[in-house]
């Protein structure tokens, strides 16, 4: 299928939003692309880029003429300039009674390729695993990781990848040996390149007569193998939290959870990032008086202690989804979200001195009509941005959408 150029799109207390670095400027992006088959509706893109330059995407679709959902994978070898065709991950064709869905993507520093998915069937449900190491050319059989005597069925992963060999991975489970608790967040790590993964654990808290629900799980690790999850989690009587829990010998323990929302507004979809010398960087959405907000805390020591609450998002333009967040050459930090202020956009905003402040926010998509984002930086600080943008540039009767892409032009300055 040939990709299309898209040429109807425009190229502790509460602190005030991070203040604008001086002479900061809106960096120049490329025209979005359309990856998807514009016959398929799509949703929740992901981008992952290697240490050569390899750009990889993945999504989940299904054609409107009611076929349950696939995952597809794309790859670009020139830096973003093109793609391959879309490929299905999850080869199930258009069955009756089975789906994938929500893929995650990420890549270790050999650059073996790992991706992550939901597939639920007649039989079975859970996380399915592939690895690819001739860079997406052909990837391992799909595996399930979260599959135990326990388990009730495995959602929403996340998946983090750091150095030689280290995969991570949490979801969303249900066990039945606690009876009654509700969905809890699990963790899994292989040192393998995922030929093995270890038993999962729970990370958030058991149900209690306090802690119900988890969810929102958010994963991240360092070349130095120091893990970190996240979650939000609700209280009886109270709005949910997000907290993040470190390891630091291999998800053997955990440390104890670090409440980052504080209790100061209902909180959820974390989204964590990290960065040798133990620095760790967080967005989630808060609940403010007036709107959801997009905020933001860092931690310098490796997630024992965080600096005070920031805003990201454009305080009264409606409310902010966070989609994702990523670190680049050291010390830069760059975060995407969703607005929603009559239509859709993904608004970007970065940081050169390891969070301490942020560029001014900027729309990174160019016109009203484009959700689910998701951001990856090079080594060098190029942005590589994917999206869910509208097709009724390419025909007006398409309402569904597509998955659109952009990068940075030069690296980020």
């Amino acid at each position: 299928m040939l990709l299309l150029a898209l040429g109807w799109l425009c190229t502790g207390s509460l602190q005030p939003a991070p203040r604008e670095v001086q002479g900061s400027a809106r960096p120049e992006l490329s025209p979005p692309l359309l990856l998807s088959d514009p016959l398929q509706s799509t949703g929740e893109p992901k981008v992952a880029v290697g240490p050569g330059g390899e750009i990889y995407i993945v999504w989940d679709g299904n054609p409107p003429s009611g076929c349950n959902s696939n995952v597809y994978f794309a790859r670009s070898l020139d830096g973003g300039s093109s793609f391959s065709a879309p490929v299905s991950l999850s080869n199930l064709g258009c069955p009756p009674n089975e789906a994938a869905w929500h893929p995650e993507v990420a890549v270790d520093a050999a650059g073996t390729l790992y991706v992550v998915w939901v597939y639920g069937g007649p039989s079975d449900f859970g996380i399915y695993f592939v690895r690819s190491t001739d860079a997406g050319g052909t990837f391992t059989a799909p595996k399930n990781i979260s599959r135990t005597a326990e388990s009730t069925g495995a959602f929403v992963p996340e998946l983090a990848a750091g150095a030689v060999g280290e995969v991570i991975a949490v979801w969303l489970d249900e066990y039945e040996p606690y009876p009654g608790q509700s969905e809890q967040i699990f963790f899994t790590r292989s040192t393998d390149s995922g030929d093995t993964f270890s038993a999962p654990v729970q990370v958030s808290f058991r149900w209690t007569p306090e802690w119900s629900a988890s969810s929102g799980p958010a994963v991240s690790t360092d070349a130095l193998a120091q893990l970190y999850a996240g979650w939000d989690q609700g209280r009886i009587g109270a709005a949910p939290d997000v907290l993040l829990v470190a390891s630091y010998d291999g998800g053997q323990t955990f440390s104890a959870p670090v409440n980052l929302s504080e209790g100061l507004g209902a909180s959820g979809r974390l989204r964590i990032a990290s960065e040798t010398p133990s620095r760790v960087y967080a967005i989630w959405q808060m609940l403010r008086p007036r709107s959801w907000e997009t905020m933001f805390r860092r931690s310098l020591d490796g997630g024992a202690t965080f600096s005070e609450l920031k805003r990201l998002s454009r305080g009264g333009h409606g409310s902010s989804i966070p989609q994702g967040i990523a670190v680049g050459r050291p010390e830069q930090v760059c975060a995407v979200w969703e607005e929603v202020n009559k239509g859709f956009d993904i608004f970007m905003r970065c940081s050169f001195n390891g969070g301490e402040n942020f560029r001014k926010e900027f729309n990174a998509t160019g016109r009203r009509g484009h959700f689910e984002g998701d951001i990856a930086l090079d080594a060098a600080g190029s942005a590589y941005l994917v999206f869910g943008c509208s097709l009724r540039g390419v025909n007006p009767d398409y309402w569904w959408w597509g998955v659109c892409f952009r990068r940075s032009l030069e690296p980020l300055q």
